[in-house]
């Protein structure tokens, strides 16, 4: 992938983050296997995160393979994680199993391959009706508000991510 292709992706990606962590209703992601990087940001802009737990891992691997983020996504984990795992997520790339991520609060329930659609459907249904009292646009103008930070740098993140420094090494010897 060339640098120019390379930078029309990552502000893609932004864009699309940007417009998911703050659409107008309640967003459900079902984990059906791993999500690493990109797709575990893409989770963490829903608002309730259902994982498989007998197959997958959640991660974010860039600290390991010595790829750098940009602060928007740094502010994006900060806004939707908890403290101490933070740190273990973003610094460590530990990987989560379905149950260690339920247990740790990046997921909110952990379920069997069975379960995920039918509990990933039920919390839409409960979700979805309890937003409608009060409309798409106040949802979407709370959420502006409460991730305020994380949103006004994916809006405006034009910045590829920064792969030139991956240390081949490094990456090689990941646990991934």
């Amino acid at each position: 992938m060339s640098e120019e292709e390379q930078a029309q992706a990552s502000v893609a990606m932004f864009h699309a983050l940007s417009k998911l962590l703050v659409l107008g209703m309640p967003t459900i992601c079902a984990i059906n296997g791993h999500a690493y990087g990109a797709g575990f940001y893409l989770a963490l802009c829903h608002d309730y995160r259902v994982m498989r737990s007998d197959k997958g891992w959640v991660c974010i691997p860039a600290a390991n393979l010595g790829i750098t983020l940009p602060p928007s996504l740094i502010e994006l984990a900060r806004a939707k994680l908890p403290g101490t795992v933070l740190r273990e997520v973003l610094l460590e790339g530990r990987r989560y199993t379905g149950a260690e991520a339920a247990a740790a609060g990046l997921v909110d329930i952990s379920v069997s391959n069975t379960e995920l659609g039918v509990v990933a459907r039920k919390i839409a249904l409960e979700k979805g009706a309890n937003s409608s009292k009060s409309g798409g646009a106040v949802l979407s103008t709370f959420k502006q508000r409460v991730y305020r930070t994380p949103h006004q740098l994916l809006t405006g993140d034009t910045q590829p991510i920064d792969v030139s420094r991956t240390n081949t090494t490094t990456r090689n010897k990941a646990n991934l």
